[in-house]
């Protein structure tokens, strides 16, 4: 190493800001990356309250099933830009839900349930803002072509009937 005359190794004066110029590049890069993961791979672009409660609905539907129970009132809380949808077992493409056609999830294939951003008929439950658990192989089904139950933005109560291992929701 060479030192200059005000005792300073030579090229240091360069160096620190090439190497700050470098850390704000790869800030930066990795910022954007974070962005596009989010947009084309990320999760559902469903808020997480509204998440949270349909992973409870699912588990208080497979409860249920393994307990032979029914009825059950449920809090839930989902954000009224959504709604929660399940599909029976036999319907093809669409459902109809109070007096609306509903298209089923491309994400299920059997009985299912879903919440779906609320764009009633095509777009509905094949949006980019839709999460499905679907219940093939289990045993339970879902009656009629589809039950709807609207989200409110706040803390809602729904009642969940099983009968035959038939689910309605509403």
């Amino acid at each position: 190493m060479l030192f200059s005359k005000r005792g300073q190794l030579s090229g240091m004066d360069e160096t620190i800001p090439g190497i700050l110029i470098g850390v704000v590049i790869t800030v930066i890069l990795i910022g954007l990356g974070v962005s596009f993961w989010g947009l084309f791979i990320g999760g559902s672009g469903i808020d997480s309250l509204s998440q949270e409660t349909f992973e409870l609905v699912t588990n208080d539907i497979l409860d249920m099933y393994k307990l032979n129970e029914s009825p059950r009132n449920v809090p839930v809380q989902f954000d009224d830009a959504y709604t929660l949808v399940g599909f029976g077992s036999g319907t093809e493409i669409a459902g109809a839900c109070k007096g609306n056609t509903v298209i089923r999830s491309t994400k299920c294939d059997g009985p299912c349930i879903c919440l779906c951003e609320n764009e009633y008929g095509d777009n509905m439950c094949n949006s980019k803002k839709v999460i499905c658990r679907d219940f093939t192989g289990i045993g339970l089904d879902f009656e009629g072509d589809c039950n709807l139950v609207e989200g409110e933005g706040e803390l809602q109560i729904i009642k969940i009937n099983q009968e035959n291992n038939q689910f309605t929701i509403s």
